[in-house]
């Protein structure tokens, strides 16, 4: 007579791994009960660290294609939460299992085909159900309480750090990971989309936690993380319902880790995240717009697109498609908007002076502070060296014997109040004298930029002008009649001491700001026809 052929399946969540449910004491066990029962095992399936509520798990999705295949004639498991801890999930694969003229034995019991039989399974999956309920409350519970004794709560470090208990939070940096990140942040504050990100990531050799490639997902996720600048966040959704939901703020729980990034650069990498929204979305057009994703309108507020449908090319708002009374038909002809704002910005990387209200005022203007607060800074030193002078003198005189108690105790504190304003009034006046400073060095810098910049500029073609206006400029809001030019130069000055780079290919390429950005503001005078409501 031939033996019965014979699948063993064994499964272990994560959760249970940590309460040392044995997934070798299940197999072993298993090998055991298919030997007693002179079963024949054609074949082991385990699944390690899932939960018994996904059904799509590899190895039980490897033994539902046996068992369709007619491959096996009983599965043998330790019990029916070992197949699922979902009554629905459960009752399908018993089904499933059933069709197929395959049977389910358990340690405790076979199971019975019969009515009675299927009643008792529903019953143990409903068991099931519960007790995983139960697992997801204590394991929620047990996180919630490690994040308020200020410790990452999950079991996998993110990427970036690695698990130590002795480290802030219970998370140690990576360094090389951590490079990646900063190195992540960095590219997208500079303007790339994220699909260039996770591509550039994978031309590397870069490889995340989970997956063999870099997702947008991925990506997107870690910028928005606050676990990056030193504060994680546990506690934050919801996922009770159908749907996760954000809780009240009230109900979070941080807790604080040593930051990869620094709070500038990340909301530098979020608010490009937003600007691209606009920069980079839909089909590519059909003419290279200088302006686009840049243009808004002045009317109403809303953006203002590239039109190449009508004689004569135009920027137009996309409130033209909103219904009455809100409707905006503002547009701009595109051949008169964009070479003035062109021009404007060239002017500004020709002679950087303008940035300030007039000529050459702005370094004045530096200078003479610098003066003031250095002399501020001599006056209030020579004072408090005299209010030194003076208490030391009170000091000694009772030492000597020569100054009573009582006089000293009447004299002594309201030197020491005048010694305690003048040591802050020193260091106030110090801390002006040191922005004066940083002033004339982002002066200085901003002219450096531009010079290196002018040096290529006149070369760029379309596509190059764009991409640079892209870098420098935030918003072109356009009224009729005139157009105001906001932008930010971010100057390479920071503590590691960079420099800019030169163009290449023509296109001005920087280095990630440290601290350092140089506004700009500019209002650029157009003729009636330029626009029209």
């Amino acid at each position: 007579m031939t033996a019965r052929r014979a699948a063993l399946y064994a499964r272990v969540s994560t959760d249970e791994q940590v309460e040392k449910y044995g997934l070798d004491a299940q197999v072993t066990e298993l090998r055991a009960l298919a030997t007693a029962r002179q079963y024949a095992v054609v074949e082991e399936f385990v699944d390690e660290g899932v939960s018994g509520a996904v059904l799509d798990r590899p190895a039980l999705t490897r033994l539902r294609d046996l068992v369709a295949a007619k491959g096996v004639d009983v599965v043998l498991t330790m019990d029916a939460d070992r197949l699922s801890r979902d009554l629905v999930n459960h009752l399908l694969v018993l089904d499933e299992l059933t069709r197929a003229g395959v049977g389910l034995e358990f340690p405790s019991h076979t199971v019975d085909p019969s009515a009675e039989g299927q009643f008792r399974e529903q019953v143990l999956g409903a068991v099931a159900q519960l007790e995983r309920a139960k697992i997801r409350s204590r394991t929620a519970r047990g996180r919630r309480e490690k994040a308020r004794r200020g410790l990452h709560p999950t079991g996998k470090a993110p990427f970036g750090y690695r698990r130590d208990e002795a480290a802030v939070g219970g998370l140690a940096v990576d360094p090389d990971e951590a490079n990646v990140v900063r190195r992540l942040f960095e590219w997208v504050a500079d303007g790339a989309a994220i699909r260039a990100v996770a591509a550039r990531l994978d031309a590397q050799g870069v490889t995340p936690r989970e997956s063999a490639r870099w997702s947008r997902a991925t990506v997107r996720k870690m910028l928005w993380s606050d676990l990056y600048t030193g504060t994680g966040v546990y506690n934050r959704l919801d996922k009770s319902g159908a749907a996760a939901t954000v809780r009240a703020e009230s109900e979070w729980i941080r807790y604080k880790v040593t930051p990869i990034v620094s709070v500038g650069l990340a909301e530098r990498a979020r608010a490009q995240l937003d600007r691209n929204k606009h920069l980079l979305r839909g089909r590519p057009a059909r003419r290279v717009f200088l302006l686009g994703g840049l243009a808004v309108c002045g009317g109403c507020g809303r953006r203002m697109h590239g039109d190449t449908r009508r004689a004569r090319t135009t920027y137009r708002c996309e409130g033209r498609i909103l219904p009455k009374p809100d409707r905006c038909n503002f547009r701009a002809f595109a051949d008169d908007l964009e070479p003035r704002v062109w021009d404007a910005l060239v002017g500004v990387i020709q002679d950087p002076d303008i940035l300030a209200p007039t000529a050459r005022a702005s370094r004045l203007g530096i200078d003479a502070r610098r003066v003031d607060a250095a002399t501020e800074v001599a006056e209030l030193t020579r004072a408090l060296d005299k209010v030194t002078t003076n208490r030391n003198r009170l000091v000694d005189l009772y030492v000597d014997g020569r100054l009573d108690r009582a006089d000293l105790d009447a004299r002594e504190p309201k030197l020491k109040a005048e010694l305690d304003r003048l040591t802050r009034a020193v260091a106030e006046a110090q801390a002006r004298v040191a922005v004066g400073h940083a002033d004339a060095d982002r002066h200085a810098a901003v002219v450096a930029y531009c010079k290196l910049v002018a040096r290529g500029i006149a070369r760029l073609d379309p596509a190059q002008r764009q991409a640079f206006a892209r870098k420098v400029l935030t918003r072109v809001v356009v009224h009729e009649g005139r157009v105001e030019v906001e932008g930010v130069f971010n100057l390479a000055l920071g503590t590691d001491g960079e420099k800019p780079q030169q163009p290449q290919g023509g296109v001005m390429v920087t280095p990630s700001p440290r601290s350092n950005h140089y506004s700009l503001r500019l209002t650029v005078d157009l003729g009636e026809p330029a626009c029209q409501g």
